[in-house]
Order: C-alpha cells, then structure tokens, then sequence
C-alpha cells in the first residue's frame, strides 16, 4: 500500500467517526435526556412560556417523533429495501456479495447508520461508510463513499385508519415489493422484489431485478424507548446483468 492510500484511508476513518459522533451523540444524549424529561414533566411546562425556539424544538423531539409514528403502520423494515415508513434507529448491516467476475465482497456497514426524525413528516439517514474488502489478489479494502438519504412521507394511515404510506425520497429510479408476514409475537417472514434502474452515471442504463427471501425478529425491548430487531435473508439475481449473483445480508438496528 502507498503513502498516498494510506494518507486516503486515514481522512476517510477520521470523517466516518466525525460523523457517528456528531450525528449519534447528540441523539443519544436526547435519549439519555428523555427519562429525565417524564419525571420532571412539571418543572419543563414552567419554563416553556419563556423558553427559545431551539429549546422547544430539543424538548420536543420525542414528542413530535410519537406523533409521526402514530400516522402510520407499524411495519418492521424490510432487510433490501428501504423502508417507507418514518423512523429513527441505530442500524448496521453486513453483506457478503457474489461478484460477476466471481470475486466476493464484504461489506460492513452497507452503507446504514443514524436514521433520525427532524420533523414530522421528514426523516434523514447518514449512512455509515461502509468497510469493504474484495478478495482479489491483491486484496482490495477500504471504506465506500458516504451515503445521506432524505424522506418526505406524502400520505400515511396507521392499521386503524387504512394501514398505508406514500413516501418520497431521492435515489436512483428504485421499484421494490415486500411481502410481510407476522407469526406468533416477533416472526415477521418477508419476501421481496427489488429493481433498480440507473438513468446515467456509472452504471448508467443498467437494470437489475432480485428476489430477497428473509425473517426478521421484531422486537426486543431493551430499555425506555430502545428496543432491538434482527434479520437476515439473501438476495437472488434474476436478471443477467445484475452487479452480483447474489448477497447474504445480515442487518441489526436499535430502533428509539
């Protein structure tokens, strides 16, 4: 390895944990914060008359996250495709894919990390940079490039109300079918269909389709509002030109 590649992954490990700190921190803190809030509910209504904006928008956060959550299903995130739904989640996920060229490549991370709640109709991902390595000779490793993804959820009814959601976000043209299945308290059996087309850029006019068989054990509380969800499953290419064969994908998130 040269200088200058070390040099590189050096600056790319010091920006992915500027962003954990400073995406994750302050959330945690929030979290932290919130039990400390409900027991002081009295006291906090006292200040808010002379309260600033920034105060309000703080103490608020959970409070507006509920209110989001309440319009609309109650659905577990599928293990391939982002989720339509709104939520805030510490998430992290491993990959092991097929290649064409018949290499394999791991990824730790797959591009999830902090998903948070900034208003009530918007969420925003930071994506944590994903740690990859290709077994090529020589072995290639690194870190991928930094992901962000913005939501804006259109329309929504919970279970009581319709039980849908019309959501909008930036991303390549992205067509994905997930069929869920609850058993017992926490089986939710999954299957879905994933395209994605690219209009231009590096794989511009390339398609892929994949069938993504899964289960995930959804949830486990774990303390106040945190709660823990497991899944795992494989994706199936049908479609010759896809960008791998096939991916295991094993995904754990910290909803809150």
């Amino acid at each position: 390895m040269t200088d200058v590649e070390r040099l590189i992954k050096t600056k790319k490990a010091t920006v992915t944990w500027l962003v954990i700190g400073l995406g994750i921190v302050p959330l945690l803190l929030l979290l932290l914060a919130s039990g400390a809030n409900a027991a002081d509910a009295n006291e906090t209504e006292a200040h808010r008359s002379s309260s600033s904006f920034p105060f309000d928008y703080f103490s608020d956060w959970f409070a507006r996250v509920d209110r989001a959550r309440a319009e609309q299903p109650h659905w577990p995130s599928p293990l391939a495709t982002t989720v339509v739904t709104l939520k805030e989640a510490l998430r992290y996920d491993i990959s092991r894919q097929s290649l064409r060229d018949g290499h394999t490549l791991t990824s730790f991370g797959s591009g999830h990390g902090l998903e948070f709640i900034p208003a009530e109709h918007v969420q925003m991902i930071v994506g944590l940079p994903a740690w990859q390595t290709e077994n090529t000779v020589p072995r290639k490793e690194g870190f991928a490039d930094q992901t962000f993804l913005l939501k804006y959820r259109l329309r929504s009814a919970n279970e009581e109300n319709g039980n849908y959601i019309v959501t909008a976000m930036l991303r390549p043209v992205v067509l994905n079918t997930t069929a869920q299945y609850h058993l017992a308290s926490i089986f939710w059996p999954e299957l879905e269909v994933n395209y994605t087309y690219w209009p231009n850029g590096r794989h511009e006019g390339l398609n892929q389709v994949f069938i993504t068989p899964g289960l995930a054990l959804y949830k486990f509380h774990i303390w106040k509002r945190s709660d823990f969800v497991v899944a795992a499953g494989c994706q199936l290419a049908v479609t010759d030109h896809a960008l791998y064969h096939r991916s295991f994908i094993l995904s754990a998130s910290f909803p809150f």
